[in-house]
C-alpha cells in the first residue's frame, strides 16, 4: 500500500536545499584558491650617468630608485671600484677626483666598473656601470716664464 503525502515530500525538498546551500553547494574542488595578497614587486632603478667622464671631477650623476609596491628601498654599491664611489641622496660621486695620468681603478686602465643594486628586502634590480675617464688638456706654466712676477 502506498500513501502519499505531499507535504512531507516538500519539506524534506526544502530541507534539502537548505543544507545545500549553508555547506557551499555540495561538491569540493581540489584546485587551489588564488592568493587575494598582491605579489611583491621589483623596485626599478634609474641612472642619469654618461659613459664617458673628464677627469678632475667628482659629480657623476643621478640614482632614482622606486618601487610600486611603496616598500623601503636600500641602495647598494658594489663591484671592482665600488671603493672609488659614494651616494649622498641621489647623487652619485667619486670620493677623489679621478686622475687621468693616475688612474686608481682596480686594473689601472681609466675604466671604472661599478654595480648599483635598490632592494625592497626580497626583489632587487641591478645596473652595471663602466664609466671611462678621458684626459683634459691641463695648463702648465713654465716657471723661466715668470721673472720679477711678470709674465713675459
Amino acid at each position: 500500500m502506498q500513501v502519499s503525502c505531499p507535504y512531507l515530500y516538500n519539506l524534506l525538498l526544502l530541507v534539502s536545499l537548505n543544507l545545500l546551500v549553508s555547506c557551499g553547494g555540495g561538491g569540493g574542488s581540489d584546485e587551489p584558491q588564488p592568493n587575494l595578497e598582491s605579489e611583491n614587486r621589483s623596485p626599478s632603478l634609474t641612472l642619469d650617468v654618461a659613459d664617458t667622464f673628464p677627469e678632475n671631477k667628482s659629480v657623476i650623476g643621478e640614482v632614482q630608485a622606486s618601487d610600486p609596491d611603496n616598500d623601503d628601498i636600500s641602495i647598494e654599491l658594489s663591484g671592482d671600484d665600488a671603493s672609488s664611489f659614494a651616494l649622498r641622496q641621489t647623487t652619485l660621486f667619486f670620493k677623489f677626483a679621478p686622475d687621468f695620468e693616475n688612474p686608481t681603478d682596480l686594473d689601472k686602465n681609466n675604466i671604472y666598473l661599478l654595480d648599483i643594486t635598490a632592494s625592497d628586502g626580497d626583489l632587487s634590480a641591478t645596473r652595471a656601470l663602466e664609466l671611462q675617464i678621458f684626459n683634459v688638456d691641463e695648463v702648465v706654466f713654465d716657471e723661466a716664464e715668470f721673472e720679477r712676477d711678470v709674465l713675459e
